[in-house]
């Protein structure tokens, strides 16, 4: 369920001679001195000035110190597994903390890891899909999760992200993912290619605190705590991601205009979207019947050969059983089984 963490701390001291590659702030070009140069912290009696100063040279963990600030970014599955696609236990989770620790004390840096606060958590889960991907990209546009009315959703080929300031929610063809890092999916149990991962990526502390009930790392290590992060996520995956079924009425009017533009276009390949708007005028104001948009043409001019041609499209536009003669997978359909799996 944990993939990506980060947090930050105030309270840190840094030993002279500590292994960090400290990057110089930046020199302007008119006065060839240091814009706005910030310590970054003492080493003896001497200001170490410099725009961050970090050490990633242990797998997986990336460390960095900015004025007044330590941040450390890592994630526990690869820090585990060397990849991210298995979970980590508990036990193993803790096991990172302390290995944290242990990699702070090694290149110098001293402080107490109870008083990191975490600035983001991610939360996900690898579920078996019926069909690639991409299937459900369309299907995906129709949702509009709590909080993100004016969000605009991030698309790319095996990939979907909608995001606040707060909190994003993400999913992605993982096999696609994997395979990119020259991972061997069999090696990890894998024999589909349609497994999806959903995200959701929590980035604030505030939003953490409020969502997850807690604001610290050393909160995160309890098995009290840790057992109900997948309780929550598919409370907020159920609630605020697919709004409890909302997107069903949308889904099933989209699936059928999609299908009726289909059938139209097919038998009036020419005519398509005007037949489709006409028809669609006429389910919205029933009292533009055939026969009174006939009687408009002809008050309009149209010879009678043209109303009696629109007069029969009309009629058979309106015979037209068009989604159960559609061949696309309907988009509630395809909501409802990332729904049910994402939650199971």
């Amino acid at each position: 369920m944990i993939d990506t963490i980060h947090i930050c701390t105030g309270d840190f001291d840094i030993a002279s001679g500590a292994d960090l590659t400290i990057v110089p702030p930046s020199i302007s070009n008119v006065s060839k001195e240091h814009v706005n140069p910030k310590p970054l912290w003492y080493e003896g009696n001497t200001l170490i000035f410099g725009t961050k100063a970090y050490n990633n040279d242990y797998s997986h963990v990336y460390i960095t110190v900015k004025p007044g600030y330590l941040y450390i970014n890592f994630n526990p599955r690869k820090m585990v597994h060397q990849h991210n696609f298995l979970p980590v236990s508990i036990n193993q989770f803790n096991e990172c903390v302390t290995l944290l620790g242990q990699v702070l004390s090694s290149i110098g840096i001293t402080t107490d890891m109870k008083s990191f606060k975490l600035s983001r958590v991610d939360l996900c889960k690898d579920i078996e899909v019926d069909h690639e991907f991409r299937k459900y990209i369309a299907p995906l546009k129709l949702l509009s999760p709590k909080f993100m009315a004016k969000s605009t959703p991030t698309i790319d080929d095996g990939y979907y992200l909608i995001a606040n300031g707060a909190r994003k929610y993400c999913l992605y063809d993982k096999v696609g993912e994997l395979k990119s890092k020259d991972i061997d999916c069999r090696q990890l149990g894998i024999d589909s290619e349609n497994i999806m991962r959903g995200e959701i990526r929590f980035v604030k502390n505030s939003s953490i605190q409020t969502h997850l009930g807690i604001s610290t790392l050393c909160e995160l290590t309890t098995i009290e705590n840790y057992s109900r992060l997948e309780s929550i996520y598919n409370r907020i995956i159920t609630y605020d991601f697919f709004k409890n079924g909302a997107y069903s009425a949308k889904s099933e009017i989209l699936d059928s205009d999609n299908a009726l533009i289909k059938a139209i276009k097919e038998k009036y390949p020419n005519k398509g979207l005007d037949l489709f708007c006409t028809h669609k005028l006429m389910t919205i104001n029933p009292s533009y019947t055939v026969d009174k948009l006939c009687e408009l043409l002809e008050s309009s001019g149209s010879c009678s050969s043209t109303v009696q041609a629109r007069k029969v499209q009309l009629l058979d536009i309106q015979s037209f059983q068009a989604t159960s003669e559609s061949t696309e997978i309907p988009s509630t359909m395809l909501l409802h089984e990332l729904h049910s799996k994402l939650v199971a």
